[in-house]
This record gives structure tokens, sequence and C-alpha cells, in this order.
């Protein structure tokens, strides 16, 4: 083992570092719902980069002044009286590119017509592409029904190249005839980055913005192991065969070219 990690840090010595590395604008657009000001009517006039499903004889949506926390209007989604499914549920969507998302950060608020909120009935919800990933089930509200600045931690299979479906919604948890309007007020939707905003450069394994000596430790872990394509420590696709590749010289390439680096964006 400790002549493997002799051999690294030699060949470490003998790399030049890499340049900058470039990485894609991530971000939520119009996140609090400002750039069109009143909408009556979601279903007709969906607020800008946003894209709304709300089946009209079963839910509205509006954007209005109710619940602003971020600038003067905020979106809102309510159940009408009606008979629903289990799991119907209106949304409003916008593609974004997670590839260096940490977070989604968000506030919501959860009230009913008449009586207390039932998650038994409906919930507020976090999806992306169709997979509920956040729910206000198991939260705790404050005496206003509030849930402020809450956090979904993004998970890695949603971190991939391209664009995923970002949406906020209501979803009604029970099959039946519905008599009463629940309504979840949505505001201040945004994105924390990784490394603020520097995503990982390859061969940051333990995520702490920096390719070091602790990253030096897991490559030498790992050198020479078959590991499946989408590893991440197989940092080099020159020496795929199939599904796997073995952590090896062109691997070690791509993380020398990154020794020493940090991908880590200070902010003002």
């Amino acid at each position: 083992m400790m002549r493997s990690v002799v051999q690294l840090v030699l060949a470490v010595l003998l790399l030049v570092a890499a340049g900058p590395v470039a990485v894609a604008v991530c971000e939520v657009v119009n996140g609090s719902f400002e750039e069109n000001g009143y909408i009556a009517n979601v279903g007709q006039a969906e607020p800008n980069d946003w894209t709304a499903a709300v089946s009209p004889d079963r839910f509205a949506g509006y954007v209005d002044t109710d619940w602003p926390t971020d600038g003067v209007y905020n979106l809102t989604l309510h159940s009408l009286y009606a008979k629903f499914d289990t799991g119907d549920m209106a949304t409003v969507s916008q593609a974004v590119d997670l590839s260096i998302a940490d977070e989604i950060v968000f506030d919501v608020k959860l009230r009913a017509e008449r009586s207390a909120w039932d998650p038994n009935i409906c919930s507020a919800v976090v999806l992306i592409d169709g997979e509920v990933v956040w729910t206000s089930d198991e939260q705790v509200p404050n005496d206003e029904g509030e849930l402020i600045d809450q956090r979904y931690q993004v998970e890695s299979q949603y971190r991939t190249a391209g664009p995923h479906e970002v949406s906020l919604g209501l979803r009604v948890n029970k099959a039946g005839w519905l008599w009463e309007r629940y309504y979840t007020d949505w505001d201040f939707v945004a994105l924390t980055l990784l490394c603020g905003g520097g995503g990982f450069l390859p061969g940051d394994f333990n995520g702490d913005c920096f390719v070091d000596v602790d990253d030096l430790t897991t490559m030498a872990v790992m050198w020479l192991a078959d590991v499946p394509a989408d590893s991440p420590y197989n940092l080099s696709a020159i020496d795929e065969d199939g599904t796997d590749g073995t952590v090896n010289n062109f691997d070690f390439a791509v993380f020398g070219a990154n020794w020493l680096g940090s991908s880590l964006v200070q902010t003002q």
C-alpha cells in the first residue's frame, strides 16, 4: 500500500495542473414569481419560465400577494370542491440544470379554508422528473402554518448533464370528495450550489472543493480496482470496456491534472 502511495505522489508532482473548469449555469428562474405580477389563473397564463399542470375541475392556481416572503408576489395552488383520486396533483414546473446543485431551498405555507391542515388529506410536494423528493408530511410548521427555509439535498442521480424538471405541487392523498379547500403558498424558490457554484473537480472524492492529500489517499486505496463506468473513481473513459473500468493510469492522469486545484467560488 505504501509503495502505491509513493508512486502516486511522484506521479502527481510530475503532472501539470489543469486550467479553469467550465461549469454550467445552475439556477431556478423567477423563483419568487415577481416577473409577471398578478396572475388570476396559472392554468391560462403561466408565470414566466414555469409550466403549469393544474386540472381546472380539481385545482386552481394564481400569483398574488397572499404570502410573499421575498419580493411582492408568491404562487398559490389550491384544491377545489371536487372528487379526487389518490395522488392527484397540481404542479408548476421548470427545467433546471442540477449538475452543480447542492440544495433546493424554498418557503411554503400550508393552510385549509375552514379547518386545520390534515396531512392525511393533502401534502405540499417537491418533485424532480416526476418523482417526489420532498413532502410536507413530516415537517412541523409554525403557528401560522409556515415552513420557512426548507431544504432538499439534491441527490447524486440528479446531478447529471442536461436539465431536470423541478416541480412544486399540491397533492391529494385520499380518494373521494373533498369539501374543504387546501392551499399551498410558495415563494423564494432557489438553489444553493456545490462549492459556491464551482461544482466538484474530478478527483475531489470527499466533496470538500479541493483535490488534495485526502483524495490522494482515497485514490491509492482504489488503485487498480474494477469499478462501474459511472463510478466517481472512474475519472477517465479512455480505458472503459463495456460497463466497467479499472482505476489506473488513465484515471490518475485526470486526478493529477487537478492536483491541489480548488473549485470553490468565493462569494462577496
